[in-house]
């Protein structure tokens, strides 16, 4: 056989050369996720650059700030050595101190003066060299007027440099009520106080700026005047990033107009548009005396150092010639040596598995560990009801008796409904935390949720050996249920995860005006150096955290947190190493209150027999909902949007006994269209709107008077309403 037949025709050569291919595959692959892998470290980098050098010109910003106002203490200063100021006193000040403060445009004085005192004030003025010096005041227009009868006047006296703005000489400034406010500001606080956004002429430019008003007092803190500065943005802020190719954006945070103050290199005309903008940028308080200004920074990411922008295509270059070098000596050394091949080839398809697999793990290490620092953040408590269905799903599978597969369908559908509830109560929380939450306060029997309580904990406690039991009450309670539920299920979570051996126990204790709920555990305990440090957040205790590695230490901080906004006492005992005692105190409810609370809850659902139309444009929920209204003998016609509706309406049905509708619509809205039906039948039907924004709710009852439920709606929730409603 020649030499031609030996390379091409032997099914051992065709093997070799297509895993040398494989391999320069799997190769150049890891070499472009290397690549990527590289980009997306060098772009961090570059952002965490940016970000710190950013940081440092806020920094400078802000001392800019504090030296250029510092500056109009040294001038009370010399008020305070020489008994007056004059312009030329002003002048030396400016030209050795304001000179190296950027942004200063300008100082004057602005003294106190009384009716009586005003014509000897003018004369001495003018014998200093301001022949023309008077005191007046201007009309709305800008037009200068003698000034009114006052018992106070506080005229311009001095300033330096002189400028085309409200800072002339003789200018009762509290005749100007913008500056008036500002003045009694800063005499009724001793501090120094800001005005808002101001124009200012300075050599032939037009600029933006604000003025700052310092108030001087004699020892009876008596008022004496103002010191007066006069300060500009873009000196201020545009010469920190002079040398900078970003974008500025500057606006008045303490305000509820939130003036933009100052803009740079952006197209942003308004706080609005700051506020839409998806451009990377940071935002950075600052403090300007009485005021608090926001100062939003937009870099420019694109420009990266050649350098650093070289290294993921050298490392893609490199990984292509070993990867392209690496094949081509498999591919030659297999194939000359016949005795190694077949266990070469092996060896290769055996590093290249594995390389894939460390890979691939790498890769859903890195995933899953993003995942669960997300998740263990914003659900903190959401493992636990999770733990229990999976416990109970587990034995539902193992079992083998009808009932007690009853009993754990019916315990998963009370676990499921807790995570529900959970969900809901999470919102509800992230409301509270900014002020938007308003507190759903009912009456209800602590058994109820106790008892809740103890069926979802009872099998994780069993499953860790710790006996687990319950102190029943018949006590009525009246707070949020939802949120006292929360409290009490980090408290259990807490008390079973540190408890390694022996018991936790859930019960009440009768006090003369309220009930306090109690967990006692036989854990480990709370150290007394560490008992003043567990409601921080993040908060997790040496031992606590060796003995269990997961959770963040958000529990006990939530707890204290809602306890303090439902305005519950929370607190605790605890022994190191022999266990804690937490416990709420929630106030009773009346009696009578209860009673009625109690009757609400429907016993069993009875038909209704109503017709029902029901409006949703998801098709899960659509059928779910409609299944849900027949099996209590409804007669339910379902629409998806307004052209369903439309087309039905023309057949000229009965009319409905009640209108079901989501608010929110594919290109509609639930109000729209049942407006359509009244108005096609030319009577009201009582209509119940559906949505899943608590924000929207109480906007819906002012303009349409329709009840509302928020999702997920609980069927007793929707019986309850048809029944007392309609039927």
């Amino acid at each position: 056989m020649n030499t031609h037949q030996k390379w091409f025709l032997p099914k051992r050569a065709r093997t070799i050369a297509i895993w040398a291919v494989v391999v320069m595959l799997c190769g150049l692959s890891f070499s472009l996720l290397g690549f990527l892998e590289l980009q997306k470290i060098t772009q961090q980098r570059l952002f965490l650059e940016t970000e710190k050098n950013v940081r440092s010109h806020i920094e400078q910003i802000q001392t800019n700030i504090d030296i250029s106002l510092d500056s109009l203490g040294n001038v009370a200063d010399l008020y305070q050595a020489k008994g007056d100021i004059s312009t030329a006193q002003l002048e030396r000040i400016f030209d050795t101190e304001t000179h190296y403060h950027a942004g200063t445009r300008g100082l004057a004085w602005v003294p106190k003066v009384t009716e009586q005192a005003l014509a000897v004030f003018e004369e001495h003025v003018r014998a200093e060299g301001i022949s023309d010096y008077h005191v007046y005041e201007v009309t709305g227009h800008g037009m200068p007027k003698p000034v009114n009868e006052h018992t106070v006047y506080f005229p311009v006296r001095a300033v330096y440099p002189p400028l085309g703005t409200d800072l002339r000489y003789g200018l009762n400034l509290a005749a100007v009520a913008t500056r008036q406010h500002v003045m009694s500001k800063a005499s009724n606080t001793h501090k120094t106080a800001i005005t808002d956004r101001v124009s200012i002429f300075y050599q032939q430019q037009h600029l933006y700026g604000f003025q700052a008003f310092h108030p001087l007092f004699d020892q009876e803190q008596n008022l004496l005047g103002y010191v007066v500065g006069l300060y500009d943005f873009k000196g201020l802020f545009g010469d920190v990033f002079d040398n900078d190719d970003v974008g500025l954006a500057l606006y008045d945070g303490s305000t509820n107009s939130q003036q933009l103050l100052y803009n740079k290199n952006t197209t942003l005309s308004s706080v609005t548009q700051l506020r839409k903008s998806k451009d990377l940028h940071w935002t950075f308080p600052l403090q300007v005396a009485d005021k608090q200004w926001l100062i939003s920074v937009f870099p420019d990411v694109s420009s990266h150092r050649a350098s650093e922008s070289l290294i993921p295509y050298v490392g893609l270059i490199a990984g292509t010639l070993i990867t392209s070098l690496l094949s081509v000596y498999l591919f030659l050394a297999l194939l000359r040596t016949q005795q190694l091949t077949e266990m070469s080839s092996h060896l290769a398809g055996t590093h290249q598995q594995l390389d894939i697999q460390k890979q691939l793990k790498q890769l859903a290490d890195e995933a899953n560990e993003a995942k669960s620092n997300l998740l263990r953040a914003a659900s903190h408590d959401l493992r636990q009801p999770l733990h229990t269905i999976g416990l109970l799903t587990e034995l539902l599978a193992q079992s083998q008796s009808s009932e007690q597969q009853k009993v754990l369908s019916g315990k998963i559908h009370s676990a499921v409904d807790n995570m529900n509830t959970m969900f809901g109560a999470l919102l509800d929380l992230s409301q509270l935390d900014a002020g938007k939450l308003t507190i759903q306060t009912d009456v209800f029997p602590v058994s109820k949720l106790l008892d809740k309580l103890f069926v979802e904990f009872e099998v994780v406690a069993e499953d860790k050996g710790l006996e687990f039991h319950y102190i029943y009450s018949s006590a009525v309670i009246k707070t949020d249920a939802n949120l006292l539920e929360r409290m009490l299920r980090n408290l259990l979570s807490n008390a079973i995860r540190y408890t390694a051996k022996g018991r936790v126990i859930i019960g009440c204790r009768r006090h003369i005006q309220f009930i306090r709920i109690c967990v006692l555990d036989s854990g480990i305990g709370i150290k007394p150096q560490a008992q003043q440090h567990i409601y921080q957040a993040f908060y997790r205790e040496e031992e606590a955290r060796k003995m269990v590695d997961k959770g963040l230490g958000l529990g006990l901080s939530i707890v204290s947190k809602t306890a303090k906004s439902l305005n519950l006492n929370f607190a605790f005992d605890s022994i190191a190493g022999k266990g804690s005692l937490f416990y709420i105190d929630v106030p009773y409810a009346d009696n009578a209150v209860a009673m009625n609370s109690s009757v609400m809850q429907p016993a069993s659902f009875e038909p209704l027999h109503l017709t029902i139309w029901l409006i949703e444009d998801d098709a899960d929920t659509r059928y779910g909902m409609q299944q849900l209204l027949e099996s209590w003998d409804c007669d339910c016609q379902s629409f998806a949007d307004k052209a369903t509706l439309q087309k039905y309406l023309q057949a000229s049905p009965l009319k409905p006994d009640v209108i079901l509708a989501d608010y929110y619509l594919a290109g509609d809205n639930g109000i729209e269209l049942s407006r359509l039906i009244s108005n096609f039948y030319k009577q009201t039907i009582p209509t119940l709107m559906v949505t899943a924004s608590m924000e929207r709710e109480q906007t819906i009852r002012q303009a349409t008077m329709f009840d509302v439920l928020i999702k997920p709606v609980k069927p007793e929730s929707l019986y309850l309403w048809l029944r007392n409603n309609v039927t």
